[in-house]
């Protein structure tokens, strides 16, 4: 009895906190629920936060895309459309043929001597300040240009005009080398194909629209209309900022920790997981050169040599040499017991495992959480080896691959320039004994920008040679300008041919060339990037390349039966009016000509956008600028400057062979005319047999990177 009320407050005292207990539960889940549906809001505004981000970059990209790369493109090109037009009125002049093609290749001579020099510049300096500095250059050119067409025609008038010509081409190798590189690094990857052939389509419309206001209207006032565009375009420039004109190039010294809470979660469920991990992780960030003991004096060397297989990789290896240089330099990330190497060579290139062996990996940056899964393969784990009387050594296991160990291989490189050893993994497990594992950190400072921007004649003739070296990037350069040349020599020398052996004036030669040229290299630029990025799936690894090669290839065997069909009509119009000294056609042979030739530069203007993007692509991210300026160097040699120069010189031997071997016999004037400019453009188009070739070659090198990255 006396134990009834002890049980009945025990009892109630329980039943007391079991119903505290659920309306403690109940709480608690209640503010997990308000908790998460915070964080959900939370992430659901920071979701919006980058999308909004994201869409304003994505169009002020293409806003710098539409009219820096493409609207100045074409004012670029504007003149040398304005130029071909030109070539009657200054003939009046006393202007000869060698001196009209001397006159059309001057502003490529200009791009020449300065293409390599502004790719150095634009590592270097602000691209903004540069565009700002040519363009102003470039309009100032224009202006002068259209003025000494008003004066008097004597011969320093003629050094005048050619000089300023040579002056508007400086300014035009900024511009390529720029647009280039900035629409390769920039442009979304399923689109690049399509955006850089847009600026062969951008130089055509605007070599075009000069041709006709050259044609239709004043030659002189043509000139003073480009120079007042330019100039509007360069008040746009300065009102525009300048991080937008940046090519993506990563700054080793600028790039800082990023910040750890701007990665959203992915599952709820890693948030402890996360949090630990963060507070257990001391990160440590240092710039180190890595010798190995195996090989005393060779330092890991991040070469520009491309990995021959599909990823975008470069091979890495032991060289000897001097540890201050950038090669030898790389940013040490210590994440706890692991760790990330990052080349300060190669920004943004980080040491990977694979089946492949020891390579580096494009694309991925240094703000890739330390704990996602996805990115082991780019984390070592670090191994203190002491051994006595030597200071402390460390061993590199890779951390997907585990007993796989970083091995300094006693195979050495026999094409390497100095003492080199190649680099891979190995499975084992190495003791202290093992020199093969074993590699000591020497700590370094990061170069300065005083020190980049040095360059020595030996990095220039090392440039040069590791580019030559490049065949994928040879053929496709080569490939580049001899597309430039035929397209350039026939638009250089249409009015006049078309002038002289059909008779057609001045308004009704450019209605032809605006179709057969202009049209036909629109469908050209808008087909092509639908058969190459859609169809065959670009050309980011090396089996697109070698694809897209081919069915460049294709094309260009295409082009080349058209160009000879036109070539043969060309010579036997040629043939006749010196037989017959008067003015010969067919007006069929005009038809099949506007036919052949739209094919032609359909074709071309088709694959030169994926040409554009393999050469730059087939070169290191920091050899881009280089390689882009080398190109533009090629292209204008090659293409653009031989385009009308060789023609107009063959041109001029006919005329004057004719005129030599029967000097007695009164010619007429149409006649000689006719058949040394039909001449001239039929040496352009034969040119595309060249091209084939060209491409051909191009194709092979692509498929033997293709093989070597199997095996």
């Amino acid at each position: 009895f006396w134990l009834k009320p002890f049980l009945l407050r025990r009892l109630g005292s329980r039943r007391l906190e079991r119903e505290e207990g659920g309306m403690a539960r109940t709480m608690s889940m209640d503010s997990d629920v308000t908790e998460l549906m915070l964080d959900k809001r939370t992430e659901g505004d920071d979701e919006a936060v980058e999308a909004a981000t994201a869409g304003r970059r994505f169009y002020a990209k293409v806003f710098v895309f539409v009219v820096f790369t493409q609207v100045v493109q074409a004012l670029m090109s504007y003149d040398g459309g304005a130029t071909q037009f030109c070539q009657v009125q200054l003939a009046k002049f006393g202007w000869t043929a060698s001196e009209l093609g001397l006159l059309g290749a001057m502003d490529k001579f200009g791009q020449v001597a300065t293409a390599a020099a502004w790719g150095r510049i634009l590592e270097r300096r602000d691209a903004w300040q540069c565009l700002a500095i040519g363009l102003f250059w470039k309009a100032a050119c224009c202006v002068l240009f259209g003025y000494l067409q008003q004066q008097s025609m004597d011969w320093t008038n003629k050094i005048f005009m050619l000089t300023v010509k040579l002056g508007m081409g400086i300014t035009e190798a900024l511009v390529s080398v720029w647009a280039t590189v900035w629409v390769t690094r920039n442009a979304p990857a399923n689109a690049r194909a399509r955006w850089l052939g847009l600026a062969g389509t951008s130089a055509g419309v605007g070599s075009g629209i000069g041709s006709g206001v050259a044609s239709l209207w004043d030659p002189a006032s043509a000139f003073l209309v480009q120079g007042a565009f330019l100039m509007v375009i360069w008040v746009v420039l300065l009102l525009t900022p300048s991080h937008l004109f940046k090519s993506g190039v990563i700054d080793v010294e600028a790039e800082e920790e990023e910040d750890e809470t701007s990665s959203a979660i992915a599952n709820p469920n890693q948030m402890l997981f996360q949090q630990v991990s963060r507070a257990m992780s001391l990160k440590s960030v240092s710039i180190v050169a890595i010798e190995s003991l195996r090989h005393p004096g060779h330092f890991l060397d991040a070469t520009h040599d491309p990995f021959p297989s599909g990823n975008a990789g470069f091979k890495v290896r032991l060289t000897q040499g001097d540890p201050q240089s950038d090669w030898a330099l790389f940013k040490l990330v210590k994440h706890g017991q692991s760790a990330t190497l990052e080349s300060v060579r190669l920004p943004g290139h980080f040491f990977v495992s694979e089946k492949q062996g020891f390579r580096f990996l494009s694309g991925l940056q240094a703000s890739v959480s330390e704990v996602d899964v996805s990115c082991r393969w780019a984390q070592l784990k670090i191994h203190h080896v002491f051994r006595a009387g030597e200071s402390a050594a460390v061993q590199f296991e890779s951390a997907s691959r585990v007993g796989h160990f970083v091995d300094a291989s006693g195979e050495r490189l026999m094409r390497a320039a100095a003492s080199s050893y190649k680099l891979r993994f190995t499975q084992g497990s190495p003791s202290k004994a093992d020199d093969w594992s074993l590699f000591r950190l020497h700590p370094m400072k990061a170069p300065s920008a005083q020190a980049k921007s040095q360059v020595t004649p030996a990095q220039v003739q090392g440039n040069l040679a590791a580019m030559m070296a490049n065949r994928l990037w040879l053929w496709t350069a080569m490939s580049i300008s001899m597309s430039c040349f035929v397209t350039s020599g026939v638009a250089y020398l249409w009015q006049n041919t078309v002038h002289n052996v059909w008779g057609v004036s001045s308004q009704w030669s450019f209605g032809l060339f605006f179709f057969s040229t202009g049209i036909g290299g629109l469908v050209g630029v808008a087909l092509g990037p639908k058969v190459f990025d859609g169809k065959l799936g670009g050309f980011k690894s090396s089996a697109g390349q070698q694809l897209c090669l081919l069915w460049c290839k294709r094309a260009m065997c295409i082009a080349a039966v058209c160009s000879t069909v036109c070539a043969f009509f060309l010579g036997e119009a040629a043939i006749m009016m010196v037989r017959y000294n008067r003015p010969f056609f067919v007006d069929w042979h005009l038809v099949t000509l506007l036919l052949c030739v739209f094919a032609v530069f359909a074709l071309i203007n088709g694959i030169q956008g994926t040409l554009y993007g393999i050469n730059t692509m087939s070169a290191g991210p920091e050899m881009q600028a280089y390689a882009a300026g080398l190109t533009v160097a090629f292209q204008n040699v090659f293409g653009y400057a031989s385009g009308p120069l060789l023609p107009g010189l063959f041109a001029h031997f006919i005329g004057s062979t004719v005129k030599y071997l029967w000097p007695m016999f009164e010619w007429n004037r149409h006649a000689v005319a006719g058949a040394q400019y039909a001449s001239g453009m039929g040496l352009a188009l034969i040119a595309t047999w060249t091209l084939f070739w060209l491409t051909r070659h191009a194709n092979i090198r692509a498929r033997l990177n293709q093989v070597a990255g199997r095996l």
